[in-house]
């Protein structure tokens, strides 16, 4: 197995030996473990286990809320008028707005690693990549999930005689009260309308975006 994407800590141990309950199988004993069953886990980090969690939908607890300006640099030939850079750290938009408290969405277009609009400024909220390698920072039930997509993809390993079924039923478990608790986290959205957002914006119904 390759190294592991993080560094063995305490938290990371928790997160491994709750996947190892799981699969029903021996944990680890130190973050110096090099046994098979930490290689395992340690190649579905690698391919992205933590990430395939965090794309499922837009998490409320990894959410990050930016100001985009348009680069004076770059001008459309055709289409949205102005070209703002995506964040690094993106993983998935909930969100793009004409004003700061993002209660009115507007048009926007995302092509490469830029987003395309009508606006010079807009306010972007999107689930960030930030906390990615930090599950100590983890909520209890997005931790769970993750435990159980990587139980998901040791089970699928003939050698540690796992029993798939019983993990996929805990996986179904976790996901169903992981998505139920999030959406908890914060009120109903409610967006408004209004003539200085209608008029301001009213250009942005003459573009359908690029192709």
């Amino acid at each position: 197995a390759a190294p592991a994407a993080v560094t063995m800590d305490a938290d990371w141990l928790l997160l491994y030996n709750a996947t190892l309950e799981i699969c029903g199988l021996e944990p680890l004993l130190s973050t110096d473990d090099d046994s098979e069953r930490r290689r395992a886990i340690d190649d579905a980090v690698n391919n992205k286990a933590v990430l395939s969690v965090l794309s499922l939908v837009t998490w409320n607890q990894a959410w990050s809320s930016v100001k985009l300006v348009a680069d004076p640099d770059i001008t459309p030939a055709w289409g949205l008028r102005y070209v703002f850079a995506v964040p690094t750290d993106m993983e998935r938009v909930d969100m793009v707005a004409a004003g700061e408290y993002l209660t009115q969405p507007t048009q926007y277009y995302r092509e490469g690693d830029n987003f395309y609009a009508d606006i010079d400024e807009i306010w972007v909220r999107y689930t960030s990549t930030a906390t990615v390698s930090t599950p100590g920072s983890w909520p209890t039930y997005f931790w769970n999930l993750v435990s159980a997509e990587l139980a998901r993809r040791i089970a699928k390993k003939p050698k540690f005689q796992v029993d798939r079924d019983d993990v996929n039923r805990t996986y179904k478990e976790y996901k169903y009260e992981a998505m139920s608790t999030d959406v908890q986290r914060n009120p109903p959205r409610i967006f408004g309308q209004g003539n200085w957002t209608d008029d301001r914006y009213s250009g942005r119904s003459r573009n359908n975006g690029r192709p």
